[in-house]
């Protein structure tokens, strides 16, 4: 969570400006991998922590909540704090995907392994 945070908070100024980056949407791809994997690895770290024997409903959408709302917090500081950034409600729109894509994965593993 901390990578992504201080990803989110590099100025406009130091990023890649070249515009194949745009074409092939690295970006997006990137924040769509990126809150995936947040949920993902923060689900199994609370399960871990918690030494728990069977996956829970509940904590899927604890996790859901928590990566939606930490993207939606990122987003809004980017746009009020960091020198020559947006907020971006298309990276704000991917976040979330990707938040649900990691939880979607998460439940099919659940039910492939039947965890």
């Amino acid at each position: 969570m901390l990578m992504v945070a201080v990803l989110m908070s590099l100025p406009g100024s130091s990023l890649s400006k070249y515009n194949w980056i745009d074409r092939l949407m690295l970006d997006k791809i990137a924040h769509f991998a990126a809150y995936a994997l947040m949920a993902v690895l923060l689900y199994l770290a609370y399960h871990q922590f918690k030494k728990r024997s069977k996956l829970s409903f509940r904590i899927f959408v604890l996790v859901f909540l928590i990566v939606a709302i930490y993207s939606s917090l990122l987003e809004i500081f980017q746009g009020l704090y960091v020198p020559n950034r947006t907020f971006d409600r298309w990276d704000l729109t991917v976040n979330l995907l990707g938040d649900a894509f990691g939880w979607f994965t998460l439940v099919c593993l659940k039910n492939f392994y039947h965890l």
